[in-house]
């Protein structure tokens, strides 16, 4: 009979962390991109990202998740990957993220 310890949980320690390291590489990629073409062009910015994931020997998202990347650098909008991960502050600034909490009503 199998016992719980013969099976691997898929969520270990290491996969967490190769999950958050993905993520902080692609949030970063997003940020260069984003710095050089917002505002810009979709097919431009898909292929900023392509050429880009390239460079940094990674792997690219779906095309899905690149043309919805696309279209929100084209929009203006910083597409982030998951909430937590650190967005350069000049960034910040310029598309209104705060990591400050949201004011209380002390009105009430």
């Amino acid at each position: 009979m199998e016992s719980q310890a013969d099976f691997i949980s898929p969520s270990t320690p290491d996969v967490e962390n190769e999950r958050l390291e993905l993520a902080r590489a692609q949030q970063d990629v997003i940020v260069d991109v984003f710095r050089t073409f917002r505002g810009g062009d979709t097919v431009a910015i898909r292929s900023a990202l392509v050429a880009e994931f390239e460079a940094r020997g990674l792997r690219a998202p779906a095309e899905p998740w690149i043309d919805a990347v696309a279209f929100d650098t084209s929009e203006d909008r910083l597409y982030i990957v998951a909430p937590g991960l650190e967005i350069p502050a000049d960034v910040q600034g310029e598309v209104g993220i705060s990591d400050d909490p949201a004011p209380s009503d002390s009105s009430s």
